[in-house]
């Protein structure tokens, strides 16, 4: 079993290793989830605790999540009226996709995420692309270390 530390600093290493992927000299990395205000909370707390706060900074420098990319768009602004629906039924409203379980691999949510991020902007007439991503982004100086823990510890 991996302790927590080393799966973030796991985690820091292979973003840093994927920069160059493209063949581009990559400064900036974008933290892109599902929805920042659940999973975001969870990272902080997980870092903070593990004293990798400037790991993380360096890592990231803007962080983004795919509420704020679908609300850019009119065509899925329905989606979140009553706030963040499970992906699950998300993924069957926009894509017409249904998922057999609610436990995703990571490399199958990333999938299924950016089949979502595809869809809504081809409706929208667009295509993918890093830069509409990176100007919906924040700076990841904006996010804070809580004090307050928000995860029990065993």
């Amino acid at each position: 079993v991996m302790q927590e530390k080393d799966a973030l600093l796991a985690l820091f290493s292979f973003v840093f290793s994927n920069q160059e992927i493209s063949g581009m000299q990559v400064s900036t990395t974008t933290l892109f989830t599902y929805s920042s205000y659940s999973s975001l909370p969870v990272l902080m707390q997980a870092v903070r605790r593990n004293n990798l706060e400037q790991e993380f900074y360096q890592t990231f420098s803007s962080f983004t999540d795919f509420h704020m990319l679908a609300n850019q768009m009119e065509t899925s602004k329905g989606y979140f009226m009553n706030g963040i629906p499970h992906i699950s039924k998300l993924a069957e409203g926009i894509a017409g996709i249904k998922t057999i379980t609610a436990q995703h691999p990571a490399n199958g949510m990333a999938s299924l995420i950016f089949t979502l991020i595809e869809t809504l902007l081809k409706v929208s007439g667009q295509s993918v692309d890093l830069n509409f991503i990176k100007n919906i982004s924040k700076s990841s100086s904006c996010l804070k270390f809580s004090k307050q823990n928000i995860m029990k510890q065993p």
